[in-house]
Parts: C-alpha cells; structure tokens; sequence
C-alpha cells in the first residue's frame, strides 16, 4: 500500500515499526485495540491532509525497498569491502 501511495494504518509491532520509522510512513495502533484502529480508519478518511501525509511518507519510505536500491546498496557494501584490501 505504502509503495502504491495507499495511507497505512497498521499494527505497532518491531517490525512495522522499523519499515515505518516509528510510524512515519504509517498510522499505527496497539494490537488487539479495536477501539484505536477504528478511531485511527475513522481519522484518516475525515482527515484529507493527513491522509495525504500519510500517503505520501509512506511512498517515500516504501522506495527505500525498491529492488534496484537494494541492489545498488548491496553493490556499494562489497565494492568498498573489496576496496579495503
């Protein structure tokens, strides 16, 4: 969703929190609390601005992942370890 430009909302657990960056890309909720998701559902849908930033982090965040950035990442990390020597 993140990387269609779709607002997020998700459960806060380590991982979600770490793709995220502590909610950045996403509006999170403790798990198991109905009462906080739907308030958060509820929030984006009135809230255009914020359902925007939303939108928005979270395309950003999600190209972070793409698969070409994450080739040229792991072609920077064995580049400069062959260079050491």
């Amino acid at each position: 969703a993140m990387a269609c430009g779709i607002p997020v909302i998700a459960t806060k657990i380590p991982p979600i929190i770490e793709v995220t960056e502590n909610g950045k890309g996403a509006s999170l909720y403790q798990p198991e609390n109905i009462e906080d998701f739907s308030k958060l559902i509820v929030n984006i849908l009135k809230n255009k601005k914020l359902s925007q930033q939303f939108a928005e982090n979270g395309f950003e965040l999600a190209n972070k992942f793409d698969w070409n950035n994450i080739a040229d990442q792991t072609d920077k990390v064995y580049s400069d370890l062959l260079n050491i020597n």
